[in-house]
């Protein structure tokens, strides 16, 4: 098997990092812990020693320290301390953002005033295909 494949498999999927990124916020990082370290058979060590940055679980405290001080547990550190992009971000990069154009509107009148001129303003989504 290919290298990408093996790394792309649905059984080694990890969080994101905007999900990662969520948890960290202090209103979401006790909960995220405490879902984290309730006791499960299935998890090394009954998923007491977890690493919440990379959303790793180790089988003791050792590990754990050791695994802190490793480069991949650096750099993911380093990448949370960005904000995430958002969908606003990608769909402006696409070309695909909010456009405010001005819709005229005339009044029955025949007047030529421009006071009986209605400008509105309407959002419009310009689709790139």
């Amino acid at each position: 098997m290919c290298p990408q494949r093996t790394k792309l498999k649905t059984k080694n999927r990890r969080r994101d990092m905007d999900q990662i990124y969520a948890d960290r916020l202090p209103c979401n990082i006790n909960k995220r812990i405490r879902e984290a370290t309730q006791p499960d058979e299935d998890k090394p060590a009954l998923g007491q020693f977890f690493c919440l940055p990379c959303n790793l679980y180790f089988c003791n405290e050792s590990a754990l320290i050791d695994h802190r001080r490793r480069k991949p547990h650096k750099r993911r550190l380093k990448a949370l301390q960005k904000e995430p992009h958002k969908q606003e971000d990608a769909d402006w990069a696409a070309g695909v953002f909010p456009n405010k154009r001005l819709r005229v509107q005339n009044s029955p009148s025949n007047s030529e005033d421009l006071s009986s001129i209605k400008v509105a303003l309407e959002p419009s989504y310009v689709a790139v295909d």
